[in-house]
C-alpha cells in the first residue's frame, strides 16, 4: 500500500467513525501525525498535507476559499465541487431594489444600471460583502502563485525588520475583510471606494510590486495619488488601537504608523 493510499484510507476511516462529511487539512494532518503516518509541522500545522493536496494527489479534496476540505474518497469530483460551491452562497441584492442609507448603495445602483443598459443583464450585488475566502491575514494556499510577492511586499512595508512567515506564527485569529461592493455573475468584480487615508507613502510602496502581477488600471496615475508622506500619530488613521502581531508598534514613543502599514498591506 502506497503512502498516499494509506493517507486516504486513514482519512476515510476517520470520517466514517465520526460521522463527518469532510475533514479539514489541519484536522486530518493532526490525526495522521498521531498515527505516525505523516509527520506534521509544529510551526505550520497542516503544511505537509497541504503540499500533497496542492499536488493533486488526493483528487476528491477541494478548497473552500482558503481552506482545504477532504470528504470521503467515494465522493466524486462533481460532488466535491458542489460541496465547495454550496459554501459560497450568500444573499446578494437585485439591482431593482431602492437605495438604502448606506453611502455605497447609490454607487452600486448606478453601476448596475450602466451595466444593464450596456449588456441587458440585471445584476445582483452585495454592499460590504465578505466572502469566506477574503481573509484579513494572507493564506499561502490561496495565494500560492503570488506568495513570494506577498512576502516581499510585507518586508517592504515593515522596513525589512519583520518576516511574514515568522509573524504568522503569532496570529491566533484571521478575521475577514469586506469588499465595498461585490457584483455577482456573470461579471464577478469588486468596487473599492477608498478615502484619503488609503493614499500615502506605504500604499505607494506596494504599487512598486504591481509590475509582477496582472493589473488593468493606470498605475502611474495611482502612484501620483500616493505621493503623500503622512507622519506618525496617535489617531485611528495612524496608530492601531488593538494589537496586531503582523503590525506591532515598531518604534519607541506614543506616535506610530502601524495602522497605515496594515491598511496598505490589506489593500494590496
Amino acid at each position: 500500500m502506497s503512502n498516499i493510499t494509506l493517507i486516504i484510507q486513514t482519512i476515510d476511516d476517520f470520517l466514517t467513525a465520526h460521522g463527518k462529511v469532510f475533514i479539514t487539512a489541519v484536522e486530518a494532518a493532526a490525526s495522521l501525525d498521531e498515527k505516525g503516518i505523516l509527520k506534521d509541522s509544529k510551526s505550520r500545522p497542516g503544511k505537509p498535507l497541504r503540499d500533497i493536496l496542492r499536488a493533486g494527489k488526493i483528487p476528491h479534496a477541494y478548497q473552500d476559499g482558503v481552506y482545504w476540505k477532504i470528504p470521503h474518497s467515494e465522493t466524486n469530483r462533481i460532488e466535491s465541487n458542489q460541496l465547495a460551491k454550496s459554501i459560497y452562497v450568500a444573499p446578494l441584492k437585485p439591482e431593482s431594489h431602492g437605495p438604502s442609507d448606506h453611502k455605497l448603495e447609490l454607487i452600486a445602483i448606478l453601476i448596475s444600471k450602466l451595466l444593464n443598459e450596456e449588456y441587458g443583464i440585471t445584476l445582483k450585488y452585495g454592499v460590504e460583502y465578505s466572502p469566506s475566502w477574503l481573509t484579513a491575514v494572507p493564506n499561502e494556499d490561496s495565494l500560492i502563485h503570488h506568495w513570494s510577492i506577498v512576502k516581499d511586499v510585507y518586508s517592504a512595508l515593515t522596513d525589512g525588520i519583520l518576516n511574514l512567515e515568522n509573524q504568522l506564527n503569532f496570529v491566533k485569529i484571521s478575521g475577514s475583510q469586506k469588499y465595498d461592493i461585490w457584483f455577482n455573475e456573470p461579471f464577478c468584480f469588486a468596487v473599492e471606494f477608498d478615502e484619503s487615508q488609503h493614499f500615502n507613502q506605504f500604499r505607494g510602496k506596494t504599487l512598486n510590486f504591481y509590475n509582477q502581477i496582472n493589473y488593468k488600471f493606470d498605475l502611474q496615475a495611482y502612484k501620483g495619488y500616493t505621493n503623500i508622506k503622512k507622519p506618525m500619530g496617535t489617531s485611528g488613521f495612524q496608530k492601531l488601537k488593538c494589537i496586531d502581531p503582523m503590525f506591532p508598534e515598531m518604534y519607541e514613543g506614543e506616535k506610530q504608523d502601524n495602522r497605515m502599514r496594515q491598511r496598505a498591506f490589506r489593500d494590496f
